[in-house]
């Protein structure tokens, strides 16, 4: 079983810098803070980088194996939380934009693998309950 670890540290009132044992830093806005420039995204906004990062290298990496030429890839996620404290996610969607000369057919099995095999965080996402769908278009 491999392990991961981070640290976090309050900042001033105003937000939180997360970092990596890699030495890579991430700045937080604390819960109901309201800083003019904001800090940084929510963890709740992170959730969803998290997850268009996951399943991006997943569907560049897998439509490379299938040949297919891509040249950019855009995710649009959006999350709908329950009002209710805890304010979990139950549903999330993602829209895949990919670029290039590809095969649709290979783009929705790439997304379909991604989803159910191999993106972690949305296999977290959905077995923590949430209902992860998504979209695509190819533009050439």
């Amino acid at each position: 079983m491999s392990e991961v670890e981070v640290s976090l540290k309050l900042v001033k009132d105003y937000g939180f810098i997360g970092k990596t044992k890699s030495n890579y830093a991430v700045v937080l806005k604390a819960p109901g803070a309201v800083v003019d420039p904001p800090l940084g995204p929510s963890p709740m906004e992170l959730v969803l980088i998290a997850l268009a990062g996951c399943t991006a290298y997943d569907i560049v990496s897998i439509l490379s194996k299938m040949k297919q030429r891509v040249e950019g890839l855009e995710i649009t996620v959006k999350g709908k939380r329950r009002e209710e404290t805890p304010r979990v996610y139950t549903d999330i969607h993602l829209n895949y934009i990919v670029y290039g000369d590809v095969d649709e057919d290979k783009v929705a099995r790439a997304i379909q693998l991604s989803k159910e095999k191999y993106c972690s965080v949305s296999l977290m996402l959905k077995n923590g309950g949430v209902r992860v769908t998504t979209s695509y278009e190819v533009k050439r």
